[in-house]
């Protein structure tokens, strides 16, 4: 039996179908256990509007050929080794604890159950006690780390003679006085912000949406507080706002300034997604998909009533989910250059020209091509397929070479998807 096919029957034992009210999803309470007990785990429904007794957890799904099973409901069940490793250092050994984790708690393997909790996942995660973040297992090093995280805050700056913050120091704890601690921590430090866990694209909203959040390696716990003031004092930054830049203009600014600023931003979303194409190109998903979803709590473009319809649908492939958001980003973004935009966008999806070529020559007549879509121009060579239309040199056009991206071209390629996919129903 191959893989999928058992992931199938295992969704159709394991969860019952959730009412789509917008206010139900699914927890994982954590039954205790001591070290070397099997992880047990009982799925329950839940409603947003009963409260906030329950943590969500912020990890990377790590690669899918290293799993470990847990019981969930009676059934093993595989999951990744990561998400494994957070659980055995979260069980207690008397109580049990209440949780959320998406890749337990939705079924996976179902499109419409997905999209409808995915839907939901900026309000469980504002709505949770806590998040809490993995970002691996711990070491002495780590330990230590941590203990001296804990022990700091913003009040340990003090600014220079002046009052201004140029040129101030970090007032360093006892732990960290000797200098081979120093450097050591130091060097810790960048390990532990080279973690996979600062790609991961969902956590940006996870982290921004967090009302308290807290950062695990092994044991040991941080708050996002402490750990943001250790970083900035042993990295010798300001504990101010201008302090932390976007992160995407110098390969020496961390993923973690770039995190710490959109915190000290967050008033400023929703954004368009241009600005969401601009910041996050380099974030990472297992689904590329999750590269726009996976930002629903920030882009404008995916709030409810925005004129362009954008919607977390797992049911649209990555092609069609490209000309919807392009779409949408062009009839409200007023910005000059959109076809940067678009580029992004592409490559974000991790699109090719030619994939989206070909949705567009089978939607609309290659004679009628040029005329129609006035954004796709470059030299064609009419030899190359059977279709008689592809590019020469696609290097040679980048991007797809959107010269024009007329919104009126993107509304017909959309409204003629729409078309195909109800005729597919």
């Amino acid at each position: 039996m191959s893989k999928s096919r058992r992931a199938l029957d295992m969704s159709l034992s394991l969860y019952r179908s959730l009412p789509n009210n917008g206010d139900t999803f699914r927890l994982a309470e954590l039954q205790p256990g001591r070290e070397g007990d099997p992880v047990v785990l009982t799925l329950l429904p839940k409603l947003l509007s009963q409260g906030d007794d329950y943590e969500a957890l912020s990890y990377v799904w790590s690669s899918a050929e290293n799993e470990a099973k847990v019981l969930v409901n009676g059934m093993h069940v595989p999951i990744r080794r990561s998400l494994f490793e957070f659980f055995t250092v979260l069980r207690s050994s008397k109580q049990p604890r209440l949780l959320y984790a998406d890749a337990i708690c939705i079924n996976q393997v179902d499109d419409k159950e997905r999209t409808q909790q995915v839907r939901l996942m900026q309000d469980i995660y504002k709505n949770a006690s806590k998040v809490l973040a993995w970002l691996g297992p711990g070491s002495p090093a780590t330990d230590l780390l941590l203990r001296v995280a804990a022990t700091t805050s913003a009040g340990d700056y003090s600014p220079n003679g002046s009052g201004e913050n140029d040129g101030g120091t970090w007032r360093r704890p006892p732990e960290a006085d000797d200098p081979s601690v120093w450097t050591s921590l130091q060097a810790t430090l960048r390990l532990v912000l080279d973690q996979p866990y600062w790609r991961r694209a969902w956590i940006i909203q996870e982290c921004l949406l967090a009302r308290q959040l807290y950062f695990s390696l092994g044991t040991a716990q941080v708050s996002w507080d402490s750990f943001s003031s250790a970083h900035m004092m042993l990295l010798e930054k300001r504990p101010v706002a201008r302090g932390y830049t976007w992160g995407y203009l110098y390969d020496t600014i961390t993923r973690f300034d770039h995190l710490a600023g959109l915190k000290n931003r967050s008033h400023e979303f929703p954004i368009p997604l241009s600005g969401i194409v601009r910041r996050f190109s380099a974030a990472e998903s297992t689904d590329p998909r999750d590269m726009i979803f996976a930002f629903s709590a920030l882009v404008a473009e995916l709030q409810p009533g925005h004129p362009g319809g954008l919607e977390v649908d797992y049911g649209l492939s990555t092609v069609s989910l490209y000309f919807r958001a392009g779409y949408a980003s062009l009839i409200s973004d007023s910005r000059p250059l959109p076809h940067r935009t678009l580029h992004g966008l592409r490559t974000m999806l991790r699109l090719t020209s030619l994939e989206l070529l070909e949705t567009v020559m089978a939607l609309i007549d290659p004679d009628e091509l040029l005329s129609a879509v006035s954004w796709l121009v470059g030299d064609w060579d009419p030899q190359s397929t059977p279709q008689g239309r592809t590019f020469r040199d696609e290097r040679k056009h980048e991007g797809l070479a959107y010269i024009d991206c007329h919104v009126a071209d993107f509304s017909t390629l959309v409204r003629l998807l729409n078309e195909k996919e109800r005729a597919g129903r």
